[in-house]
């Protein structure tokens, strides 16, 4: 292979590696609450895994070894990536289904357009959340309650929601200035 190309594959491998890593960091962090970060780098076991072959494929073009007996850190360095891909299989065979995104149907949207209830499930736990803001930019607000049985919701108003469930009907009131929720339904489905 063209040293030159090998050079600009593994720099490219290499600066993938660094943006999974700190893209998966911040959607593991996730102090704004964006719910696409959460939804596409939430996954700290996915992210170890593809930043463990990105970072493989550029130690390997960008440490090629020529002689093994002079280069052994550059052998060390391989072997290390070539097992943080196994601990990244392992992790991610382990734990990746835990974080993986939740099934999301949007229930009612504000008239507005700028808030939504969404009902969020992942296997057998089902919640009703508010998020505000559209498209990358929807941040989740918080939790409206459990969503027991059949659910329905509707905005009534800018800051407030009615929610029917199948055990009872609930009117929650939301932050104006922020939209986050302020009333829940209770912790059992009948309240």
């Amino acid at each position: 292979m063209n040293p030159l190309l090998r050079r600009l594959l593994g720099i490219i491998a290499a600066v993938l590696a660094l943006a999974v890593a700190v893209g998966f960091s911040l959607g593991t962090w996730n102090p704004w609450h964006l719910v696409a970060l959460d939804r596409y780098l939430g996954n700290p076991p996915a992210g170890l895994l593809i930043f463990a072959v990105l970072a493989f494929v550029a130690a390997w073009l960008l440490l090629p070894v020529a002689n093994e007996a002079a280069q052994g850190r550059r052998i060390a360095v391989r072997v290390g990536a070539a097992a943080l891909i196994l601990i990244g299989f392992f992790c991610w065979g382990l734990a990746g289904q835990i974080f993986a995104p939740p099934m999301t149907t949007e229930l009612a949207r504000s008239p507005d357009r700028d808030r939504a209830v969404v009902l969020v499930e992942r296997e057998n736990d089902r919640q009703l959340r508010l998020w505000a803001g559209r498209g990358m930019t929807a941040r989740d607000m918080g939790s409206l309650g459990l969503a027991c049985g059949h659910v329905t919701a509707r905005f009534i108003g800018p800051d407030e929601v009615e929610v029917l469930t199948s055990y009872r009907d609930w009117r929650l009131r939301l932050d104006p200035a922020t939209g986050a929720p302020l009333d829940t339904i209770g912790p059992r489905c009948a309240g």
